[in-house]
């Protein structure tokens, strides 16, 4: 494969130019005490996202902080896999850091993190997952994967519906050919609402749209704009069903191989990266929506009866949740959400 050829050379070049290999990571002789140090980063968000951009940002920071010593190697747009390969070889350590969504494509126990018609509050959900209870269960369970969460799962928007469907109302969604990633907690979802779910590869949407494979799909927009979904679509509408999540996710094992200054920079590194990305993702959205307009496509919102309806069909899916997460989970999210809701 051309993933995995690419991952091999970068994996003998690292090896070839470091001369040791440090639990899946690189290192090399520096000038000071401690090595230098390489770390692989994995993600699928395009080269011009915003969320590429925080990636880069970490870059820049840790390589400030560190003197150089710590070196992020970042591989944007799907370079080194797709998400599943992402995340099996973070497991395994041949790549040390993805970044990206976080919930029950990385482990079943984590769906609560894909709740629809949930997370109805930014602030409060931003609160919810970078402290208390819940939040530790999130890094308990990727810790048994041999994974450890860099900071907070950021919240940075929702996943939005672009169509070339009118769709006015929660009814109109009825047989609606969408396409979603290949989750069956999503595809339950859209089933629910009794649309048609076509999981689809990202890499092959545009082309699916284009050719009327389906006419519909939900992502972030600033997703559909990098991507240039738009080009293929009439309409944004705005069901706010699912919270996006996003984070940085690291192999537990070279982290803790890392020296402790290392790990001491990285923690300060992502509490900043982290309140970056948060604080700008509501400028970013709100210009992404703007710049979709722009292209022509109208914006649709739902009344709050409908985002009731959708609420309702969500019912059934948070019970499947139960049976991934368990009830201690779900409930610890649900008692957090409210209460930081209501403050």
């Amino acid at each position: 494969m051309k993933n995995g050829k690419i991952l091999g050379l970068i994996c003998i070049l690292t090896v070839l130019l470091a001369g040791t290999v440090l639990a899946g990571g690189s290192q090399e002789a520096a000038s000071s005490d401690e090595p230098k140090v390489t770390i692989i980063l994995g993600h699928g968000s395009p080269d011009n996202s915003f969320a590429n951009e925080g990636a880069n940002l970490l870059k820049k920071l840790a390589a400030e902080r560190s003197a150089g010593k710590i070196v992020i190697d970042n591989y944007p747009a799907f370079q080194l896999g797709n998400i599943m390969e992402l995340d099996q070889n973070v497991k395994g350590g041949s790549i040390q850091m993805v970044m990206g969504t976080i919930g029950g494509m990385m482990s079943r126990k984590l769906s609560a993190l894909d709740l629809p018609s949930t997370f109805n509050d930014m602030d409060a959900a931003r609160k919810v997952l970078s402290e208390g209870e819940f939040i530790k269960m999130v890094d308990d369970v990727l810790a048994e994967s041999n994974l450890k969460l860099m900071s907070g799962v950021i919240p940075v928007g929702y996943r939005e519906v672009s169509s070339n469907k009118e769709i006015r109302t929660a009814d109109d969604l009825k047989g609606l050919k969408i396409r979603t990633m290949e989750h069956p907690l999503h595809m339950a979802y859209w089933k629910a609402l009794g649309a048609n779910p076509t999981p689809i590869a990202f890499s092959e949407l545009y082309v699916g749209l284009q050719q009327g494979l389906v006419e519909a799909q939900e992502n972030p927009f600033d997703t559909i704009l990098s991507s240039k979904i738009y080009e293929q679509q009439k309409y944004i509408v705005l069901t706010h069903h699912v919270m996006f999540c996003s984070g940085y996710v690291m192999n537990l094992d070279f982290y803790n191989s890392l020296p402790a200054e290392y790990q001491q920079i990285l923690k300060d590194v992502f509490v900043e990266v982290d309140k970056y990305v948060y604080e700008n993702s509501i400028r970013v959205n709100a210009e992404s929506l703007a710049k979709l307009q722009a292209e022509g496509l109208e914006v649709i919102e739902f009344s709050d009866a409908d985002y009731a309806k959708m609420a309702e069909a969500a019912k059934p899916v948070i019970e499947m949740v139960r049976k991934d997460s368990g009830d201690l989970m779900v409930d610890t999210l649900l008692k957090e959400l409210a209460e930081a809701s209501s403050k």
